[in-house]
């Protein structure tokens, strides 16, 4: 254990070469080391506090009226903004994704009340809540699947409300260090870092260790020999890592870990900067359009990063952007929106993703109940449009369409009867 400390306390840049390597010269590096022909990135983006929907993937008329005459939407746009980009129809707040519309698909009218309530049975890690639930995170039940993910030194970087980490799998957990000492290790400088302080996602072990907590301390041991075995296969340098502070120098920091064939897979969480849970003043408030051209940024510095002479690492990169719920159609008595579970969206783009537009939102009316104007809709599985007697998405069917794409079998997880829904680009 001595080692390990003293590695991670002085020589992790050096050990990973983040320092003064670029892509290219990380390419040739590999190139000797049995450089994988194909690989497959996943980027994971958690809109953390609820998205507005309606104002970016999945658009309203602002002057759309109920059944029963009352305003369906409150929207600060009107319809002849509205873009259409091959089957997607984008609102102001999601143009920036746009130039990803040829290999995006969009999934609307998600119900986040089924399937075991708004969070689902299988969550998307990088929140506190989903960690508390103790819910199986599907990062690490892709990255068990998928022999790229699994092979990986990291096979996840987390971003969460308390900065990133550098993370190693420990079944549905993660072990993982945390983002100040993480910079600083990397860096080269000293830290207090101890490995009794070793944070499983979000939440530091608070308790005398039981035998899954020296499980998961020794697979995060593990890990640093492994950290300290890759030292060997590259040159050392000195220049210091760039902290990640905007979007694209985080993307040239995740690159730099992709290219390396260190790192498998990375959650962001645009809650690390905006809050989007607003309840007062939505409009003047709600942070869609700079967060989704934050994502913009850091896909389009994606592809200027080589991973051969022929591709960008977008090239070989999957990104799946989503909420845990959206937000209310109406504005309440402070000009805010507040939460709605009944109709989420998903969105996919990057390699193997085929454009298309999948599942819809519309008016329902509950027994008894005035209409209510954003909810799932029934549809039909193989076209994706409303049918009356078809059955409504929830998260179950976008997971597993998802492990579709890396060619991971997921039906373990989800058992054999649930209809996936088809990402993949045709042929």
């Amino acid at each position: 254990m001595t080692n390990r400390r003293a590695f991670l306390q002085q020589s992790m840049a050096t050990a990973l070469g983040l320092g003064a390597l670029g892509p290219q010269v990380w390419a040739e590096t590999r190139r000797s080391a049995g450089r994988s022909v194909d690989p497959h990135f996943l980027v994971f983006v958690q809109i953390y506090g609820a998205w507005d929907i309606c104002l970016a993937m999945d658009p309203k008329d602002r002057d759309l009226r109920l059944s029963n005459g009352d305003k369906a939407f409150d929207q600060p746009y009107g319809w002849d903004e509205v873009r259409s980009f091959g089957p997607h129809l984008l609102a102001p707040q999601g143009l920036a994704l746009a130039p990803f519309a040829d290999r995006m698909t969009i999934v609307n009218g998600i119900d986040m009340e089924l399937d075991g309530g708004h969070t689902p049975q299988i969550v998307m890690a990088g929140d506190i809540q989903a960690n508390a639930l103790g819910k199986p995170f599907v990062q690490a039940m892709l990255s068990e699947r998928h022999p790229y993910l699994r092979s990986r030194l990291m096979p996840h970087l987390y971003g969460s409300y308390d900065g990133l980490f550098l993370a190693g799998p420990y079944g549905s957990k993660t072990v993982a260090i945390a983002a100040a000492d993480a910079y600083r290790v990397l860096n080269g400088r000293p830290t207090s870092l101890d490995l009794k302080q070793v944070q499983v996602t979000t939440r530091a072990l608070s308790e005398a260790y039981t035998g899954l907590d020296k499980q998961l301390l020794n697979q995060y041991a593990k890990a640093v020999d492994q950290a300290v075995e890759l030292r060997r296969r590259f040159k050392e340098g000195d220049a210091p890592v760039e902290n990640p502070g905007n979007s694209r120098t985080l993307a040239r920091f995740v690159g730099k870990l992709f290219a390396s064939e260190t790192l498998g897979s990375f959650t962001w969480s645009l809650a690390d900067t905006y809050a989007f849970d607003t309840h007062a003043a939505h409009y003047a408030n709600h942070p869609l359009k700079q967060g989704l051209e934050d994502l913009a940024a850091f896909c389009q510095e994606l592809q200027s990063l080589p991973w051969d002479e022929h591709t960008s690492l977008f090239d070989h990169t999957t990104v799946v952007l989503t909420a845990e719920f959206s937000r209310s159609p109406r504005l309440n008595s402070s000009q805010g929106k507040d939460h709605n579970f009944r109709a989420n969206s998903l969105v996919l783009f990057g390699k193997n993703v085929r454009s298309a537009s999948f599942g819809k939102s519309g008016e329902i009316q509950d027994a008894g109940q005035q209409p209510f104007a954003h909810a799932g809709l029934p549809i039909d599985f193989r076209s994706g449009e409303p049918k009356v007697d078809g059955q409504k998405l929830n998260m179950r069917h976008l997971w597993a369409g998802s492990g579709a794409i890396l060619g991971a079998d997921l039906s373990n997880e989800f058992g054999p009867t649930t209809e996936a829904v088809s990402f993949l680009q045709k042929g």
